[in-house]
């Protein structure tokens, strides 16, 4: 059953203490090689967690804009830094560009979600995007990462279908149907827009793993710790149960 976009399920959690600079201790900042990848195409540079600009809503983009030069070159930066970073998806607050614009997808098999390729999640930019219904009756959960929350993986539930509104990357108008990885990607997208990071999302902080143990799952405390579907379930893979 799907629910109006004013569902529970679309509401973050409370922000009292997860996005503080200071909440999340990073072991290391972007690594050697995406700073020389920086350095030679010239890309923007990642706008990271603790950054009060990023934690903000962003306005509309005025769509007359849309068909400029400089406003088509903007989108192509934005899908060079989601490939060069090593992204699924990125958002323009994540470069510094403080309107309602993303874009996701994969151009070929990802390093960081291994179970995903282009056939599972294809290219798309959303420009203004809402979202107009979303599922109430099955959420899924998945491992989400950020290449603004560096090193950290949440375990996260989200709604497994929505219907979205928007504009593509020429103006033009639509609506799609999305489940699963695609309607997952979305949302998480979304909320940048909207200044929400995953953390806000998390519904316990043991949900908040550092990367760096992640491999080492067989190590956890117990065997249901988080919890037994978050300690099975690989990264890029749907789970239906918390």
């Amino acid at each position: 059953m799907l629910a109006s976009k004013t569902s529970s399920l679309l509401a973050p959690r409370s922000r009292s203490g997860l996005l503080k600079p200071w909440s999340l201790k990073l072991r290391s900042g972007p690594s050697r090689s995406v700073l020389i990848t920086r350095a030679e195409n010239k890309l923007p540079e990642l706008v990271l967690i603790g950054t009060e600009r990023l934690m903000q809503p962003s306005p509309c983009v005025e769509l007359s804009k849309v068909h400029t030069p400089a406003f088509k070159e903007r989108l192509g930066t934005l899908k060079k830094c989601m490939v060069e970073y090593g992204g699924i998806g990125i958002a323009g607050p994540q470069i510094g560009w403080y309107e309602r614009v993303f874009c996701f997808g994969l151009f070929k098999p990802s390093e960081r979600y291994p179970a995903l390729n282009p056939d599972t999640l294809p290219f798309h930019f959303w420009i203004n995007p809402t979202v107009v219904e979303a599922s109430d009756s099955r959420p899924s959960w998945f491992w989400e990462g950020c290449l603004s929350v560096p090193n950290v993986s949440g375990w996260v539930s989200r709604p497994d279908s929505i219907v979205v509104e928007g504009y593509d990357e020429n103006g033009t108008r639509r609506t799609m149907e999305l489940d699963g990885i695609a309607a997952r990607v979305f949302l998480h997208e979304f909320d940048h827009l909207d200044g929400i990071l995953f953390p806000n999302r998390v519904q316990d902080p043991s949900y908040l793993v550092p990367n760096d143990v992640f491999e080492d799952r067989e190590e956890w405390p117990t065997s249901t710790w988080p919890t037994k579907n978050a300690r099975s379930t690989p990264k890029g893979t749907l789970s239906w149960e918390e």
